[in-house]
């Protein structure tokens, strides 16, 4: 068994999920309103650290609810920047 399942496996404190998953939903907002390019992308950066943060935790589909509504939200105001 490696550290990774060992930590999965261990009951996480819910303020350490609160912490990662407002982490992520902050840095998802703040993407979104960032003033140029260059702050974008470290901002996407630091979403997909603390997304992967989020996975080691056990936190997956929490996450991904969080990045999915982020993008959904984009799609619907016309604010989708991959398009």
């Amino acid at each position: 068994m490696d550290l990774w399942t060992t930590l999965a496996e261990q009951a996480i404190d819910p303020a350490l999920e609160a912490f990662f998953l407002g982490r992520l939903a902050g840095l998802v907002a703040r993407q979104h309103t960032a003033i140029d390019e260059r702050q974008r992308i470290a901002l996407a950066h630091s979403t997909f650290s603390v997304f992967l943060d989020c996975l080691d935790l056990g936190l997956g589909a929490q996450a991904a609810m969080i990045l999915a509504r982020r993008q959904g939200a984009a799609m619907s105001y016309g604010h989708d920047r991959g398009a």
